[in-house]
Formats: C-alpha cells, sequence, structure tokens
C-alpha cells in the first residue's frame, strides 16, 4: 500500500493510505481448480480492476463479517419462533359464548377511575359502575368489548398473552 502523511489541524500528522488495485482471476480459472488446484496464468489470465481501486479482502474484516451473519441467523431464529407464538395465537381460533362468560372475570367498577383509563378496544373512557371484564394477565376492558374481542381471538389486545385458559 501507498501511504502518505496527511497534516491534520492539530499538531500531528496521521498517515492516510491509497487502496491498490487487485489482482482478479478469471472465473473460468476459479472453477477449473477443482481438477488441477492450480490456476494456468498463461490460459487464464489476471486482470486489473484498477477503476474499482478495491483493497485486499482483510481475514480480520472476515472473521467480523462471519459473525455478523452468524449472530443475524440468530436472531432472524428468535424472531421466527417469537413469530410462531404470536400467530399461534392470533390465528383466528376464538372462544365459544360459553367458554368466554364460564371463565371471563367480569365485574362492575367501583371508586375513581383514572382519566388515563380507556379501554384500548373501543378508546372509550371506563366509567363508574360499568361492567368490566379483567383477563388472566390482569389487563382489563370494557366486558362486551372483551367478549366481542374473544370470539375470535383468545389473547389479550395489550400483552398478546392467552386471554383465558380454558
Amino acid at each position: 500500500m501507498v501511504y502518505d502523511q496527511v497534516n491534520t489541524p492539530a499538531h500531528y500528522t496521521v498517515p492516510m493510505f491509497y487502496p491498490q488495485p487487485v489482482q482478479y482471476v478469471d472465473d473460468i480459472a476459479i472453477l477449473n481448480t477443482a481438477d488441477d488446484m492450480w490456476v494456468n496464468r498463461e490460459q487464464h489470465p489476471t486482470h486489473s480492476y484498477a477503476q474499482n481501486q478495491y483493497v485486499p479482502y482483510d481475514p480480520v474484516i472476515h472473521e467480523f463479517e462471519a459473525f455478523l451473519e452468524e449472530r443475524l441467523m440468530r436472531i432472524e431464529q428468535e424472531a421466527g419462533r417469537a413469530l410462531q407464538q404470536v400467530n399461534a395465537g392470533t390465528s383466528g381460533l376464538g372462544l365459544s359464548e360459553e367458554e368466554i362468560s364460564e371463565h371471563l372475570q367480569v365485574y362492575t367498577a367501583q371508586g375513581k377511575m383514572s382519566e388515563v383509563d380507556v379501554c384500548c378496544i373501543c378508546l372509550g373512557e371506563y366509567e363508574k359502575k360499568e361492567k368490566m371484564g379483567r383477563l388472566e394477565c390482569g389487563h382489563r376492558f370494557h366486558a362486551e368489548c372483551i367478549k366481542r374481542w374473544l370470539l375470535s381471538k383468545n389473547v389479550c389486545p395489550m400483552c398478546r398473552s392467552t386471554a383465558l385458559s380454558v
């Protein structure tokens, strides 16, 4: 590599390198190496791709790329498993009206309701003495809203956990 000294605004200099063209072998020559394990340079000469100014492939970068690729595969596998769990809970298999009325905790709201308490299904505010439905995860909704929801999906609309164990 060719190095120059680059003057910086500070009182020191930083070496600067200029990438040199890399010699490449024809693709055909690479494919034929399985037979004789050597490239005949007279038959398949190397080419200099000076217009691209490639830097030779650094082994450290190669190891880092391999690490990143492995990590990405692991993340994709974990995401795939998580997506399967979500899809399993939201596949459209709701509960029957009998199962809902048997397992859903329904109560009447008492006392002071918080100003920020709204049903995430209908976005309506909770009122005193209104029928509420509580799921096993602890989230609460208007009783009628959550009953309609559970007819189509047995998952909590907030946290996506199983709404009612039947």
